[in-house]
């Protein structure tokens, strides 16, 4: 008899590794499958030991151990996947079963219940290490043009299949996946298998099955979610687009996937590139610091010809009708209504971006100011119109204005009046694609007018369908979001930025930094005038965009940051808690006085049921967490050489009960989902 600790896969309650005996002794890094609260779970082995030295304590327990239903393979993850989920683990202190369950698509789980295809798994592939010399390869940046990218990967994934190696390619989404695989697979195609851009229930099945048995070298594109695909020939993995927000989870666990390839990649001992046309300031610092190095391709520069942008100041902006008179503010500044009467008169498709769907951001009395709050959340609602996906653009039949709730999405009817003074006067303010909608139907009723949104059209093929009609037209107008820029398939003519004044009001220090990322890239899909409107001109992140040399913003930010002990030079640790109002300051008042050491500083947010919700913001020395997470024992303390001040912040933040959330590295500083 023997007694199995395991990891469940899994979003599963209670403790990380759970005991059951089995009549066989089974080897460290099997899959299993064993019952948790009645239901059968995938679980993975960490250690079997005889029940003959622990009987003393079996028959002491509380509670009697159950049996393991079954042993599903021997080795299915790879010792370096599993390596690389412990310590991506250890540095958000999150647990190994949940990162392993990201990295696992959820059809490959029920099809671990086939024994004949894991049984041909076991013939098919090699069992050969992949490489052969022992070099600890350092990660590689690659910041470019996405043609030149395209042509850098190529050749180094002729490389690896001279050498009989496979090829793993990440991106960030579905729809990158198409795009790469598409370039990558031109004379290769038989070695190309893209496991993420199969969707239709059996095809993705047998892809995977085929990117994991294929005797041959392969070249794998896939999401994060692939990764753990078992191959044992990997030659080198490629992450494209490597700043892409989507790679962080906004949702348990709060990981970050970039750093769970790099581990990845470092336990196999093979070489890693991060690729995109404007790397992240992390990326950039470790670049700096010698931790990553750069690829001969890295450019400082772009190379696409590109056109300053015009910036228009809409603060002293003359009105230009008498319908934007009676309104607070101008829509669309002179510029670009001129954009689009060249385009209704010459021809040529036009962009216009927008932060948000929707009307209006928010709702606010004239008469008192006070904004139009939600009945549950208390936070400021949107106004919306009621419209379909196959609504004409400006039709203004059979659609009505509504509130709607972004955080709790609770809707309500815009016929309301001010809950303080009782006036009627509500003005909707903000410019979202609704209103550009409006002001550019007013303006020019015959000319061609599309929007796009991923909530307007949430399904990626009537994303694809959607911007096809708009190329199909000869003159058009483009209303939308930066989803646009994924899906278009040639540069636009021309393009506004007709309002992110909102980025400028968000609690984030990354805000410069996506804000290059975005117009940058915005840049480059225009071919030939760009105007940017904003009613903060003075802000400095503009000056960036008339030069074509990318590295005095990063030189600058990083300096910025260094200034105040910001990430990258620090880690940021949000906890989040969220309960009745009547508790929110006495869980503020005992968290600061538990973390005193570390300042924490304390954020409060309505929350929904007239609930109250804490985010308390920790800051601590890069270095030392991470030298932490790599140092700290299997049971989850931290080696003795570890330093006291890093050993108890990570002691007192495992044992907060579950109604804190943690999130090391947040993406946001706002509340956190559990």
């Amino acid at each position: 008899m023997y007694v199995v600790t395991v990891i469940p896969i899994g979003r599963t309650p209670g403790k990380e590794e759970l005991s059951y005996f089995s009549p066989k002794n089974i080897p460290r890094g099997s899959l299993v499958e064993a019952p948790i609260r009645n239901r059968k779970t995938v679980c993975l082995v960490v250690n079997c030991l005889s029940a003959r030295g622990a009987r003393a304590s079996l028959r002491s327990g509380a509670f009697a151990l159950r049996k393991v239903s079954r042993v599903i393979c021997s080795s299915f993850y790879s010792p370096a996947f599993i390596a690389a989920a412990e310590e991506t683990a250890r540095y958000h202190l999150g647990r190994t079963g949940e990162v392993i369950y990201k990295c696992t698509p959820s059809f490959v789980l029920l099809m671990l219940q086939d024994n004949t295809w894991l049984k041909e798994l076991d013939r098919s592939n090699p069992c050969k290490i992949a490489v052969a010399s022992k070099c600890d390869y350092l990660p590689t940046a690659l910041q470019a043009e996405s043609g030149e990218r395209y042509a850098m990967y190529r050749n180094l994934i002729r490389e690896m299949l001279a050498k009989n190696l496979s090829t793993l390619v990440v991106v960030p989404t579905i729809h990158d996946s198409k795009i790469v695989s598409g370039y990558l697979s031109r004379g290769i195609e038989e070695y190309v298998e893209n496991v993420a851009g199969i969707t239709k229930k059996g095809a993705r099945e047998e892809s995977w099955k085929r990117a994991a048995t294929e005797a041959h070298a392969m070249v794998i594109v896939m999401t994060p979610s692939c990764l753990s695909i078992p191959r044992t020939d990997i030659g080198a993995i490629i992450v494209d687009r490597e700043s892409d927000a989507s790679y962080k989870h906004l949702q348990r666990p709060y990981i970050n996937l970039v750093r769970m390839v790099i581990n990845y990649a470092r336990a196999l001992n093979v070489q890693c590139f991060l690729g995109d046309t404007t790397l992240s300031v992390m990326t950039h610092a470790q670049i700096e610091s010698g931790a990553f190095v750069r690829a001969p391709q890295f450019r400082n520069r772009l190379t696409t010809p590109t056109k300053n942008p015009m910036l228009i100041d809409m603060n002293s902006l003359p009105k230009s009708s008498s319908a934007q008179k009676r309104s607070s503010f101008s829509v669309l500044s002179r510029e670009a209504l001129g954009l689009c009467e060249m385009v209704q008169n010459d021809g040529g498709h036009l962009f216009l971006m927008v932060a948000r769907h929707g009307y209006a951001s928010t709702v606010v009395c004239s008469d008192c100011g006070t904004h139009v709050a939600c009945a549950l959340c208390k936070r400021d609602m949107l106004v919306r119109e009621s419209k379909t996906a196959d609504t004409p653009p400006c039709t203004k039949q059979s659609s009505s204005r509504h509130l709607f709730c972004p955080h709790c999405a609770k809707s309500a009817d815009a016929d309301i009046l001010c809950t303080l003074c009782g006036s009627w006067r509500l003005v909707p303010l903000g410019i979202e694609i609704e209103r550009v909608e409006e002001t550019v139907g007013q303006f020019f009723p015959k000319l061609a007018l599309h929007s796009f949104s991923a909530l307007r059209y949430p399904k990626e093929l009537d994303r694809e369908n959607a911007l096809e009609r708009f190329w199909d037209d000869r003159s058009a107008v483009l209303v939308a979001t930066r989803t646009a820029l994924q899906y278009a398939v040639r540069p636009f003519d021309h393009s506004a930025v007709v309002s992110l004044d909102t980025y400028f009001s968000l609690p984030d220090f990354r805000r410069n930094e996506r804000l290059f990322s975005l117009l940058t890239d915005l840049r480059i899909a225009t071919r030939s005038h760009l105007l940017i409107q904003t009613r903060h001109p003075k802000e400095s992140i503009w000056g960036y965009l008339n030069d074509d040399r990318l590295f005095p913003f990063y030189r600058d930010e990083l300096e910025e940051r260094r200034r105040y002990s910001y990430p990258p030079q620090s880690v940021f640790i949000k906890v989040t808690w969220s309960g009745p109002q009547k508790s929110a300051g006495g869980v503020t008042q005992t968290f600061k006085k538990s973390f005193l050491e570390w300042k924490p500083v304390a954020f409060l947010f309505g929350s929904n049921k007239g609930g109250m919700t804490v985010v308390h913001i920790l800051k601590i020395a890069r270095e030392a967490w991470e030298k932490s997470a790599a140092t700290e024992h299997k049971d989850g303390h931290a080696a003795e050489s570890d330093d006291d001040h890093v050993r108890n912040l990570r002691a007192l933040l495992l044992a907060l009960p579950p109604a804190f959330i943690i999130d090391v590295e947040p993406r946001e500083l706002t509340p956190t989902a559990s």
